[in-house]
């Protein structure tokens, strides 16, 4: 009465039934979704007015507009007031005078007379120096008188041109200044500078000031920085120095 199916057999059917059915079932679905789509599309109401516009107005009365700017003055003509000459006193005269006033002429000066015996005396070495002084000298020879001695303030005094006796352990060349090297200036600097007891520059005058300050400042700057060794007298006691010293500044 009953039956025996085989797993196999039955498994077959079952895909057999399926691939039938499935265009089907596919089918209803799209003819039920077309269906809802159609009845929403009737159930759509469209506008039959255009929308109303809303426009705001403002009741507040606007500020009123600014005051133009003032007007710039109107510079008048500086009147330069002018100094009438008369035309009579441009015009050579024309009336001459009952009297020519006589005008004499400057009388030459006569050059005054020698003594009779005033060269009798010369000799070759009696011509003057050519080095001006001041008053002169009576019975010149034609050299002029020596330089004062320095004066004795317990400090060895080195004339300008002659080296110190100290040795120099630094003493470098003042730097010559960017300024002057770009501009092309050229100047000259005399000091007068002082060695301590303990070789160091212990103070520094410009006796001869350049035109530019620019220079002075480099040599200044430069000779506080230099060092000797202490200079020692005859009695074996150091002493102080003081140098006279010219820098030429020199574009080459």
């Amino acid at each position: 009465m009953f039956e025996t199916v085989a797993p196999e057999a039955f498994a077959k059917r079952s895909q057999r039934v399926f691939y039938q059915t499935l265009p089907v079932s596919l089918t209803l679905h799209a003819l039920v979704i077309g269906g809802i789509a159609v009845s929403l599309l009737n159930q759509l109401d469209f506008p039959t007015e255009s929308p109303r516009q809303v426009r705001a107005y403002a009741l507040v009365e606007l500020p009123p507009p600014p005051p133009p700017p003032a007007p710039k003055p109107v510079m008048q003509p500086h009147e330069v007031p002018q100094k009438l000459i008369e035309a009579a006193k441009l015009l050579a005269p024309t009336v001459i005078p009952d009297k020519i006033p006589d005008v004499k002429d400057t009388p030459p000066i006569e050059p005054v007379p020698l003594p009779p015996h005033a060269f009798d005396n010369l000799t070759p070495t009696s011509i003057g120096a050519d080095i001006g002084i001041a008053g002169g000298i009576e019975g010149g020879l034609g050299t002029p008188p020596p330089p004062p001695p320095p004066p004795d303030d317990g400090r060895l005094h080195i004339k300008r041109g002659q080296n110190v006796p100290n040795k120099a352990l630094r003493q470098e060349y003042p730097n010559y200044p960017e300024e002057g090297r770009i501009r092309g200036y050229e100047d000259n600097v005399t000091v007068r500078y002082v060695i301590g007891k303990d070789g160091r520059v212990k103070d520094v005058t410009v006796i001869d000031a350049p035109y530019r300050q620019m220079f002075a400042d480099s040599v200044l700057k430069t000779i506080r920085d230099w060092r000797f060794s202490p200079y020692l007298n005859e009695n074996g006691q150091p002493e102080e120095v003081v140098h006279e010293m010219q820098f030429n500044f020199q574009l080459h």
